[in-house]
């Protein structure tokens, strides 16, 4: 990734020719779902909480974050039938002593996790070790014969954190070369906080620009892709939707439901009065005004009638006996 957040493919010629077109294919699937899985945008927001971490602190991270991607994409290639395991372990030219190829990718099952997992799945797991996850991993590099050099003839067990990230390192230096991050980091590390968003963003419109520029290609006939591959697409390339009908189920099913319970009975007094007593003032002088407006524009009826003009006559005097 440069600076400005746009994504280069780079290789190297020396790595590639010994590499058949097997491997080849393999690791170029392999780069294309990491762009399909917008991993490159993810990692840089968890990097953006490393400004006040240590170097030691700052290798680990970006050692277990690469390996982390490597998980989760390298197991949904097997899972998607893109590859075999094999295909992955076994890469490079093989040794006629020892029967070793020279590089492997790596896998889950090298720290005895489980596959078909998200990056930062994968992240949190091997920050936190969880299930003796690095001590799975050392077992497996003194088998492979790739510990770091003083770590032979070791357990693994209360390793330093110097100790860690040098295996870490190692384990993503013998079993995954073609992945060299060095140029990102640097690039990564010389950004501010509003230069990385920015990095982001533009790495994801990038990226999914790409993306729908070559599904368009295949269209055309130019090139086939993978079932499994097009899922994934067509997954990134999708508009976001609401499932409003499941909201506004759950919703629904939230809401508090009010009953009334509706009688003939007379209601208590004992109840009435304390709905009076509790009542707001300002309602009750409302109610009481509305009542004295509605009382007065009736009409009188005529024994009204003749008692105000009674009272009338007794006012002013005029009354007959």
């Amino acid at each position: 990734m440069t600076a400005e957040g746009r994504l280069v493919l780079m290789y190297d010629p020396d790595t590639l020719a010994t590499l058949s077109v097997k491997d080849i294919k393999t690791i170029l699937i392999h780069e294309v779902y990491h762009i399909v899985l917008h991993h490159i945008p993810r990692t840089i927001r968890l990097f953006d909480a490393l400004s006040e971490c240590s170097d030691l602190e700052k290798r680990k991270f970006y050692a277990i974050s690469n390996i982390a991607c490597d998980y989760a994409v390298n197991s949904l290639m097997v899972s998607n039938g893109d590859c075999k395991v094999d295909d992955i372990k076994n890469m490079g030219e093989k040794d006629p002593e020892t029967g070793k190829y020279s590089f492997g990718g790596v896998y889950p099952s090298d720290c005895g996790l489980p596959p078909k997992q998200a990056y930062e799945w994968y992240f949190n797991q091997l920050m936190s070790d969880a299930d003796g996850a690095f001590q799975n991993l050392f077992q497996f590099m003194a088998e492979c014969g790739t510990l770091p050099g003083g770590m032979e003839g070791g357990s693994g067990d209360g390793m330093s954190d110097e100790e860690l990230t040098e295996l870490l390192e190692q384990y993503r230096k013998a079993h995954s070369p073609t992945a060299q991050d060095t140029e990102m980091r640097k690039q990564i590390e010389e950004m501010s906080g509003d230069q990385l968003k920015a990095a982001v963003s533009r790495s994801e419109r990038d990226s999914r620009n790409a993306v729908s520029h070559a599904k368009e290609q295949t269209k055309k006939g130019r090139g086939t892709v993978p079932g499994s591959l097009k899922e994934a697409i067509d997954d990134m390339l999708s508009t976001p939707t609401v499932p409003w009908q499941r909201l506004l189920k759950q919703w629904l099913l939230n809401t508090l439901r009010t009953r009334r319970n509706r009688s003939s009975r007379r209601p208590k007094r004992r109840l009435l009065e304390d709905r009076r007593r509790h009542a707001p003032q300002s309602h009750t002088i409302t109610r009481s005004t509305r009542h004295f407006t509605e009382q007065s524009n009736r009409p009188l009826s005529r024994r009204q009638q003749q008692s105000d003009r009674l009272q009338k006559g007794r006012l002013t005097g005029t009354v007959r006996a």
